[in-house]
């Protein structure tokens, strides 16, 4: 997982991801009206005590937030058959507690890399829209996951296929690391499972991935590139970065 997403989950459960209702905690001598930290969604508004903006509010309560959960569980369902299809709870899409979440022992790190793909999207797409503005629906944000999620499967099918630091442009004793950090069927294992997120084959000599996870109102992504197994690789071309990494060190 990467380090950002790290770090925003370590945020996210110590209180880090502040958001317009925290500021009720704030002001010590005026505090600002409530109304103004409210949820700025329509349907929130339209309440007869419009819900303050807090972070299980906008990640769970706000009808944005629960049209994408909703989204998000039907998704899971499709990678762990029998999954319930309700919107997962606040205690197990903020805390991760794995206890009441029902994922299998085998899918826990897709789970968590997933979940935290999932809420950084909303807080993304509700910073990018403007909450209650026109653009601020579910699919925005679905749109930003999908996208997040093709990313982060792409870097990782770069990686089971080369050692990333050759492409760095400078001798590889300059790069910490222990090198190619997946194999082909470390990358299976993380994001093919059923075939739902991406699907591994070879064609002509090359591994191929295709990127299968789509959603309504989310643009086709295009296909990622066909990479060469180890074995296919020019003789020579290998023989030259072999020298370079001895020169380098």
């Amino acid at each position: 997982m990467p380090r950002a997403l790290r770090h925003f989950g370590w945020s996210l459960l110590h209180g880090g991801v502040r958001v317009s209702g925290d500021r009720v905690f704030s002001y010590q001598r005026a505090a600002p009206e409530l109304a103004e930290l409210a949820c700025p969604h329509p349907l929130c508004r339209a309440q007869q005590q419009p819900p303050l903006e807090t972070l299980g509010h906008v990640l769970g309560g706000c009808p944005v937030a629960a049209a994408v959960l909703q989204w998000f569980a039907h998704l899971w369902a499709r990678l762990q058959p029998g999954f319930p299809r309700a919107p997962p709870p606040p205690r197990v899409m903020l805390a991760d507690d794995f206890a009441r979440s029902g994922v299998a022992p085998e899918l826990q790190q897709l789970w968590t890399h997933l979940r935290l793909l999932l809420l950084r999207a909303l807080l993304a797409a509700r910073a990018r829209h403007g909450g209650g503005q026109p653009g601020h629906a579910p699919v925005a944000a679905i749109r930003i996951f999908v996208y997040s999620v093709r990313d982060a499967v792409v870097l990782d099918w770069r990686k089971a296929a080369m050692d990333v630091r050759a492409l760095a442009g400078v001798p590889r004793s300059w790069l910490s690391g222990s090198g190619k950090e997946l194999t082909r069927a470390d990358f299976e294992r993380r994001w093919c499972h059923r075939g739902v997120i991406a699907r591994t084959g070879q064609h002509g000599g090359r591994f191929t991935m295709e990127f299968r996870l789509t959603a309504a109102g989310v643009p086709a992504l295009p296909a990622a590139p066909a990479l060469a197994p180890p074995a296919a690789q020019d003789p020579a071309a290998a023989a030259a970065a072999a020298a370079a990494a001895q020169r380098g060190g």
